[in-house]
């Protein structure tokens, strides 16, 4: 039994659509880290709001054999970035998608809804974008993307990844930056073939970002697990009791504003009363 890691939340049954989806019904999950599985594993979740959706979970192994078998070309570079988990698992995805098609996403994306309610049955690719980053510009997030086999946009990623023959040592090497820019570069020209949908429309914010509105989400971004500290699960806490308790999380979010001014007005009093007695000292003066 699927229990939610954020608390309670009404959940409100996707309307139905006359038009079929041309995207088959899949999720796919690729692990590609030194452990045997993932830190936090999310994929039930979808698996309860999506009953009839095949699930598949890929390792190293079972994507090997698949770019082998399908694009034998992308071997160089998958391997080249066995360094890398992370542009590894982008090489996977755009792979699994090319080959089989569905929807992919990351282990720790958190379901809190059916994708069935935004359905965009007419597009053949999907992407969601940043609606408002909190610095810069807006981005395509890399742990949800949606495409039917052989869309001419993963097809022409697969076309400019085989140009990279070296191994991608390093997330901050000049060639893993190459990747990146060669990728925008793809997307951009295919940009007529694919829908890039607001991550505001998708996303629950409010489960971790209390700077943004909640949203009718669909699914729920967490920070990663395997780093989260002892702080972060204190927050997840207080924020769940905030939602079930409103009134209470109220007081309590003042209590503590008002206990940080103080703390900060403080130290703004020490610091200058500090300075004030080592410049009277300096004359030869009493300090206050």
């Amino acid at each position: 039994m699927y229990r939610s890691s954020f608390g309670p939340r009404a959940y409100h049954p996707p309307p139905p659509h006359n038009r079929p989806s041309s995207l088959p019904p899949i999720f796919h999950f690729v692990w590609l880290g030194k452990e045997a599985s993932p830190p936090t594993d999310m994929s039930a979740s979808w698996a309860h709001y999506h009953p009839r959706h095949k699930i598949i979970h890929w390792r190293g192994d079972r994507v090997k054999a698949l770019i082998h078998r399908q694009f034998p070309q992308l071997l160089p570079i998958f391997n080249g970035t066995s360094s890398c988990p992370w542009l590894q698992s982008i090489v996977a995805r755009v792979t699994i998608l090319a080959a089989i098609g569905g929807v992919y996403l990351d282990y720790d994306l958190e379901a809190c809804g059916s994708l069935e309610r935004f359905a965009y049955p007419s597009a053949s690719c999907i992407l969601v974008a940043n609606a408002k980053p909190l610095w810069g510009e807006s981005k395509i997030k890399r742990g949800i993307m949606a495409s039917r086999p052989a869309h001419p946009f993963l097809l022409a990623a697969i076309d400019a990844m085989t140009t990279f023959k070296k191994p991608i040592t390093s997330y901050t090497s000049k060639d893993a930056q190459k990747l990146r820019e060669v990728l925008k570069k793809v997307l951009a020209n295919h940009r007529s073939s694919v829908t890039v949908v607001s991550d505001a429309v998708l996303v629950d914010f409010g489960s971790f970002m209390p700077m943004h509105k909640m949203a009718i989400g669909v699914f729920r971004s967490p920070p990663s697990h395997h780093w989260e500290k002892w702080y972060h699960k204190l927050y997840r806490k207080y924020h769940v009791f905030c939602k079930e308790n409103p009134a209470a999380g109220r007081m309590l979010t003042y209590f503590f504003m008002g206990m940080v001014t103080g703390i900060v007005m403080n130290l703004i009093v020490i610091l200058v009363l500090n300075a004030v007695n080592n410049k009277r000292r300096s004359k030869g003066k009493h300090p206050i």
